[in-house]
């Protein structure tokens, strides 16, 4: 069998090579469609983020294709999406958050997706000074350590990096 780079060279993906025979694999374009709409969050609030800290006055350098921004020269930020899940048994609300550790930013921000998986719910905006881990397991409510960082609004990020111009007086 080919590989599935091969598929989608010929065929623009392998999901299209299989609807192309008549095989339609329910679970797996479900995920497949979950994960573009992540791809699209993730650019979205990306955009986002800088386009408003740039309104502020603010500057943003990107470093590198991972997605680490430098926001005024000061500090550095990633961001992650995290999907809601559902728990088998009881149907309560999880989001697996993975940090970038091998970036190093300063701070993560981590955007919790509504149920639908389809728009931001809130944000928690994770210094690394005080999350080592690589993943965490969130749920609906934490413990104070981690909902301290929780967010309704990117209002906070944004006022850290809001610059101020000072008038010269003389």
């Amino acid at each position: 069998m080919p590989v599935s780079l091969t598929y989608r060279q010929r065929f623009g993906s392998l999901g299209r090579a299989y609807r192309l025979v008549g095989y339609v694999p329910q679970r797996a374009d479900r995920s497949i469609e979950v994960n573009r709409i992540l791809r699209r969050l993730h650019a979205d609030v990306y955009r986002g983020v800088i386009t408003k800290i740039e309104q502020l006055d603010g500057t943003v350098s990107r470093d590198g294709p991972k997605g680490l921004i430098t926001i005024n020269g000061e500090f550095t930020g990633s961001i992650v999406i995290a999907r809601c899940l559902t728990t088998r048994g009881g149907g309560a609300m999880r989001w697996n958050l993975r940090l970038d550790t091998a970036l190093r930013p300063d701070i993560t921000i981590a955007v919790r997706l509504a149920p639908d998986n389809e728009q931001p719910m809130d944000y928690y905006l994770l210094p690394q000074i005080d999350i080592k881990a690589s993943r965490l397991r969130v749920a609906q409510r934490n413990a104070i350590f981690l909902d301290a960082y929780r967010f309704d609004t990117l209002h906070r990020l944004f006022q850290i990096s809001a610059r101020t111009r000072l008038r010269f007086v003389g």
